[in-house]
């Protein structure tokens, strides 16, 4: 699977990520800063690098394509 929809714990949203956005644990998960353009890094399953953040999530499914 490529996709994760995580809920992500503190403000409750649902996102879908890219697999390699999550945690081995799939517990946290990397987000891009800023006003980074979301759709194209998830086109591309962009790799997260220091600049992001990491944030706790909850895996809600997984998915081949979004």
């Amino acid at each position: 699977m490529k996709y994760a929809i995580v809920e992500f714990v503190q403000s409750q949203t649902v996102e879908v990520v890219a697999v390699n956005w999550l945690t081995p644990e799939e517990d946290h998960c990397h987000w891009p800063p800023g006003k980074s353009n979301l759709s194209a890094l998830l086109k591309a399953l962009a790799k997260p690098t220091e600049k992001w953040a990491s944030y706790k999530v909850r895996v809600l499914g997984k998915a081949g394509t979004r």
